[in-house]
């Protein structure tokens, strides 16, 4: 029997369906039964987890240095607790099969879904891979055309895998230690740490300081207007005093900028009415190929300036449209490039976009008028074999879709990718640049700017000027500059010292910080470091930047302030806390390059992981030695408060059972005094409301900051109920998450 193993019931359904052409398809406990020979299952995402470390050794479960590091020697996985039924339909199907084929999402991840069900099942049979790029019937019968034998993706589950246990021994062990030496300073909860979370933490965190400690610059543009006589034709155009070295050691900062007003203005009177020379010429033809097709983070981006969607809103968003709507190809992608045998099918695609648009008497505008004059016959440069990782642009596919049975968010998401494909069967942008450089009384003037010879695809989209966070480059040139041959004469007319003042940064917003995260090379001054994060897209991946963005905020490091990221002061203090080495964007591109190694078979999975355990070993030993006095501590009095310094502790004495120093800190219940050893002592008082005091020693309730509340992340407190003790969310009553006791 031929076993087809999916990633979801939905994708199952379509496979099936293709699989049966029109047949009969029988659902069974599951799976769904083509033929006796034929059968597909699938699984619900992961069915299986990382093992918790007290489930390697009872004595783990406790927060303590000194258990510190832990690096399983056999590496464990657990059924996850809605799995079970599956497991077991799985596990009896596996022993009918003859082949497996593996149908998962076409990505590292999904090959770890698969394979990590076969390996718990000890599943020794063959191995095949089916590849699917958009869940159309036509493109699953493509796909089951090519089925690939399973070893030519297995390097990719073995860096899946990788990715996972590093991830597992940087939160485990790194978490652990940051928060108990954190305790040694008196920050209070959980201080998660993640090999891709903390450097994003950073961007964030240092992008308020900037803005915080950002100091305007007042500086001085002067500009003229000029004219030049050409063959008998008067021509007209602005041009900007552009200063010499010499000038420059005078008059400006280290940026170029003119800050000395009254040598602008004298500048300004010496030009004026002047007589000068064009001493250089440039003009040359220029086009511009329409934008690529949406990979995920660009898509993110948009959304997020549009629209306001947040990063993990907009994934959702265009998941929908691939598993329920069919509407679209995989959009978990990196890249916006596309096969260069998929022109071929370049005039069905368009016929659906039509068919799909026609259906609908609501739309109109731009995308109408995009898809009237899209020509399928020319050939933007997105469709480039080469440029292809593992998955193509997000483009829709042949199947025409119902815009009435879409949300508004989906529609609008559709509508963007549809426009995008539509606009690579339009004209390049053709234009005509000329910069002109101007001697004029000892001081120089230059001029630059583009006229459009053919509008091509900009007569329908107009590059968004609404970025958020501008500036990445060098300004765009405005308005049509003449060309004047050298030589000629041009006369300077009025002259004007315009005052300008440098603006801060912006702060994040998702779509940004996706950006950010995705160009984190521009950070970076060492140059391999900055290769290395080009070559593999920054920091993160498009299937997890927009997780990594919600985990900051959940764990309160991060908020949301209308539209804008902000970092909370938990948020710097954690990256105040932390060696350069966990929140450096390089530390995570090598270790990314060296998931590379392990995916193209260069290295083992054993050597990486290796090599993983000791990079945790050395950061675990900081920060023992932080938490023993050589970083962390608790500041005195008399060293202020700040993003990088947390207010003092209070001097309420030591523990009486342990001798550590004790903090006051405010739960549910009001203030309570704690040990801040804990959670190894437990010695907890009561204090008086408002009293700052240690009260009287009546118990509190004891804050467990190494239990996470399952709902929303915030340290789990001990109560009692009806039923006896239990563990509630200390967010309570704005969360209701529990969790028995003992099920840390």
């Amino acid at each position: 029997m031929k076993l087809y193993l999916c990633e979801k019931p939905s994708q199952a359904r379509d496979i099936a369906a293709v699989l049966a052409e029109g047949g009969k398809v029988v659902r069974d406990e599951g799976s769904l039964r083509i033929a006796p020979d034929c059968v597909v299952t699938w699984c619900i995402g992961h069915l299986y987890e990382q093992a918790e470390p007290e489930e390697y050794d009872a004595s783990l479960k406790d927060w303590r240095m000194e258990s510190l590091p832990i690096v399983p020697s056999a590496w464990k996985l657990k059924p996850r607790s809605q799995g079970g039924r599956q497991i077991r339909a799985i596990r009896s199907l596996l022993k009918q099969a003859t082949e497996v084929v593996i149908a998962t999402d076409p990505d590292r991840e999904g090959e770890v879904i698969a394979r990590e069900v076969l390996d718990e099942m000890i599943w020794r049979g063959p191995v095949s891979r089916l590849l699917l790029s958009a869940l159309d019937p036509a493109s699953i019968r493509k796909g089951l055309a090519a089925v690939r034998p399973g070893r030519e993706t297995e390097n990719l589950y073995y860096a899946g895998l990788g990715r996972a246990r590093a991830d597992w021994l940087f939160g485990m062990n790194l978490t652990r230690a940051w928060t108990l030496a954190g305790r040694a300073r008196g920050i209070r909860g959980v201080l998660s740490v993640g090999r891709v979370q903390s450097p994003t933490l950073q961007l964030v965190v240092q992008r308020d300081l900037d803005i915080e400690n950002f100091v305007p610059v007042d500086h001085y543009v002067v500009e003229a207007d000029c004219t030049s006589v050409v063959e008998n034709e008067v021509l007209q155009f602005s041009a900007v005093w552009s200063p010499d070295d010499e000038q420059r050691e005078q008059a400006c900062d280290s940026e170029g900028r003119c800050t000395d007003r009254d040598f602008a203005v004298r500048v300004a009177t010496d030009l004026t009415g002047a007589e000068g020379r064009v001493v250089s010429s440039k003009t040359e033809p220029g086009r511009e190929p329409p934008p690529l097709p949406f990979s995920l983070s660009q898509l993110q981006q948009l959304a997020s300036r549009r629209w306001g969607y947040g990063a993990k809103q907009t994934l959702e968003i265009a998941q929908s449209l691939y598993e329920q709507h069919k509407a679209i190809t995989y959009p978990r992608t990196d890249t916006g490039y596309l096969p260069e045998d998929q022109h071929a099918e370049a005039g069905s695609v368009l016929g659906a976009l039509r068919e799909s648009l026609g259906s609908s008497g609501a739309v109109g505008g731009r995308i109408a008028k995009t898809m009237q004059g899209a020509d399928p016959a020319l050939k933007s440069p997105a469709w480039n074999d080469r440029k292809i990782t593992a998955h193509h642009g997000m483009i829709p596919t042949a199947q025409p879709v119902s815009l009435d049975a879409l949300s508004e968010e989906e529609r609008n998401i559709f509508l963007e990718i549809a426009q995008r494909y539509a606009l690579q069967f339009w004209p390049d942008h053709e234009f005509i640049r000329t910069s002109l450089v101007i001697e004029a009384v000892g001081h120089t003037l230059k001029a630059s700017g583009r006229q459009t010879v053919v509008p091509g695809w900009k007569e329908i989209l107009v590059p968004d000027s609404g970025d958020e966070d501008a500036g990445d480059g060098a300004p765009e040139d405005h308005g049509p500059v003449p060309f004047i041959p050298e030589g000629h004469a041009v006369q300077v007319a009025q002259v004007e010292v315009l005052e300008r003042k440098t603006k801060p940064p912006k702060p994040y917003t998702e779509g940004t910080l996706i950006r950010a995260m995705t160009n984190i090379g521009r950070e970076v001054r060492d140059p391999e470091i900055r290769k290395l994060l080009r070559e593999h897209d920054g920091i993160g991946t498009e299937a997890t930047r927009a997780e990594i963005i919600t985990t900051l905020k959940k764990r309160e490091f991060i908020e949301t302030v209308k539209r804008k990221l902000r970092s909370t002061d938990r948020g710097r203090q954690l990256i105040a806390a932390l060696p350069d080495s966990l929140t450096d964007p390089g530390t995570t591109a090598l270790m990314e390059q060296r998931l590379a190694a392990v995916e193209s078979g260069e290295i083992s999975l054993s050597a990486y992981i290796d090599g993983q355990a000791l990079f945790v070993t050395r950061m675990v030993e900081f920060a023992r030695q932080s938490a023993m006095g050589a970083g962390l501590r608790r500041p005195d009095s008399s060293e202020g408060t700040g993003p990088g310094n947390p207010p003092p502790a209070e001097d309420l004495g030591d523990c009486p059972e342990c001798g550590k120093a004790l903090l006051r800190r405010k739960g549910k219940y009001g203030f309570f005094v704690g040990c801040s050893g804990y959670p190894e002592c437990r010695y907890i008082m009561r204090s008086g409301k408002d009293d700052g005091g240690a009260g009287s020693a009546r118990p509190g309730p004891v804050v467990r900051d190494d239990v996470e509340c399952p709902k929303c992340g915030k340290p789990m407190v001990e109560r009692k109920g009806k039923k006896g003790p239990f563990l509630g969310c200390s967010g309570f009553p704005q969360c209701r998450g529990t969790r028995q006791l003992g099920t840390a």
